[in-house]
């Protein structure tokens, strides 16, 4: 018995080298949640379907994974008072998820109260490998931040949350580490990790963290 247990691990130990130096494709998994009754301003009062609450889940799925893996490109205006400057921050996406493709997948659902939860799987093509991994190599600098939309603001509520959080999480990163406000900042981030989002007295409130790297730093002019 013993040999036939040692014989056994022998063989699992060698399938999973195997697999790793044939390059066995990465996955991400997260755990996203859709609200099954409408939202206030949505055209249609009904409580929504089971296969409209799916739909909302991949396409927050392809909002989320394509934050993970590709990020944003982000320019920050940050305000001054003194100078009547308002706050101004972009993100743009680098690259999105194309809809209705393989690799995304849902795993299995649960309902909770008004609730639906689902747990999602996106397989890493080798592109997407190689980007991820230089991420993770490369000299970036970590941020956390939270953020929050009305809920009132209908299905894009959740994503702006989400947004304004990663905002936050330049805001804080620049407060901490350069000491002159600056007049523009720009650069690259992706988020190291799903977005945590409640709802919770009628707002969506999201917390992320991200990576990001500070490509161009404009500095108000001495006179």
């Amino acid at each position: 018995m013993r040999i036939a247990l040692s014989f056994f691990a022998l063989v699992l130990v060698l399938v999973l080298v195997v697999d790793s130096a044939f390059g066995a494709p990465s996955r991400h998994d997260v755990e996203l949640w859709v609200e099954l009754q409408p939202i206030a301003g949505e055209p249609n009062p009904e409580p929504i379907s089971r296969d409209e609450a799916a739909r909302r889940l991949l396409e927050e799925a392809r909002f989320v994974f394509s934050a993970m893996l590709y990020g944003f490109e982000f320019r920050y205006v940050p305000r001054d008072r003194e100078r009547s400057v308002a706050e101004e921050f972009e993100l743009s996406p680098v690259a999105v998820i194309p809809w209705g493709g393989e690799q995304l997948t849902i795993l299995d659902i649960r309902h909770e109260e008004n609730l639906m939860y689902g747990r999602l799987r996106y397989t890493l093509a080798a592109h997407e490998e190689t980007r991820r991994d230089a991420w993770a190599r490369s000299s970036v600098s970590r941020a956390s931040g939270s953020g929050s939309a009305p809920r009132i603001l209908g299905t894009a509520a959740k994503q702006s949350a989400i947004e304004d959080a990663v905002r936050n999480a330049v805001h804080e990163y620049l407060r901490a580490r350069v000491y002159n406000k600056p007049h523009e900042v720009s650069g690259r981030l992706v988020l190291s990790a799903a977005p945590r989002v409640i709802l919770r007295s009628g707002e969506y409130q999201a917390t992320v963290q991200v990576k990001l790297v500070v490509q161009d730093l404009r500095s108000y002019a001495v006179y």
